[in-house]
């Protein structure tokens, strides 16, 4: 089983979300699968080609990453409370929610995964 689920929400940012999972892709952490909800883009994001490459790279590489499109716009926290709940049914371990706007250090996970194995609750 896959220890740790990354939650991304977006709407309309294929750029911030391809920096995003580029940061994400090259983590020294590797234990995680990423879960994308397009909150009903105007584009869906699997049409815009370097997106597209990115995401077969990142499954070719064994860090999966899926992708839901709601049917209408929920807005924001809607959608954040749905790709909890999604992703929930998945078994991941632990969930962290990233927006999408965001570029990781390298070591990020593995940081945070250090703090929670000395007990701390974060």
């Amino acid at each position: 089983m896959v220890k740790l689920g990354v939650l991304i929400n977006n709407k309309d940012r294929p750029t911030e979300l391809a920096l995003l999972l580029q940061s994400i892709r090259t983590q020294t952490f590797k234990d995680f699968d990423v879960y994308i909800l397009d909150d009903f883009s105007g584009t869906p994001l699997m049409s815009y080609h370097f997106l597209a490459m990115l995401i077969t790279r990142m499954n070719c590489e064994g860090n999966y990453v899926y992708i839901d499109r709601t049917e209408f716009p929920h807005g924001v926290s809607k959608a954040r409370q749905k790709i909890v709940e999604n992703a929930m049914k998945r078994g991941y371990e632990y969930l962290m929610r990233v927006d999408d706007d965001c570029i990781l250090e390298p070591d990020y996970i593995e940081r945070l995964f250090k703090v929670i194995d000395k007990g701390y609750d974060i």
